[in-house]
């Protein structure tokens, strides 16, 4: 079997497998039993094999614990800025929420006696104006 660079195929399979096609009928037959689990397991495969897996766990801790702070850093810096947008959206919403009732109830009693105050002085204006008209109509009566 020929392996290229982009084979995601583990080396010990390959090699295993690059075996087998040279391999005598003899060989694939002791390998059969191998693999039907008719050899026995010796003690000393099996510490091996316990060794082997806990070296190979150690080995993809170290490189996984050096993998992660780029990854975190990454993964922050890409979610973070839209996270803490979010945040500050809802933040923002429910300070809001809370400040509007207030705000607008304010808001309408200034609008209020603004009105008030413009209204009043539009009926002082108009009174002034009709007193002075129903004045003048007055003396101009008296005056024929």
């Amino acid at each position: 079997m020929n392996q290229t660079e982009t084979d995601t195929d583990f080396p010990v399979l390959t090699d295993i497998i690059d075996d087998d096609e040279g391999a005598t009928p003899v060989a694939l037959q002791n390998a059969g039993k191998a693999e039907t689990g008719h050899t026995e397991v010796t003690q000393p495969g099996v510490q091996a094999r316990q060794h082997l897996h806990a070296a190979l766990c150690d080995k993809l801790i170290r490189q996984l614990s050096q993998q992660i702070p780029p990854l975190l850093a990454s993964a922050l810096r890409e979610h973070l800025p839209a996270a803490i947008d979010t945040h500050l959206q809802r933040a923002l919403i429910a300070v809001l929420a809370e400040a509007l009732p207030a705000a607008t109830q304010s808001a309408s009693h200034a609008v209020a006696a603004q009105v008030t105050s413009e209204v009043g002085a539009r009926l002082q204006d108009c009174l002034e104006a009709e007193v002075r008209r129903s004045v003048a109509e007055a003396v101009a009566r008296r005056d024929i």
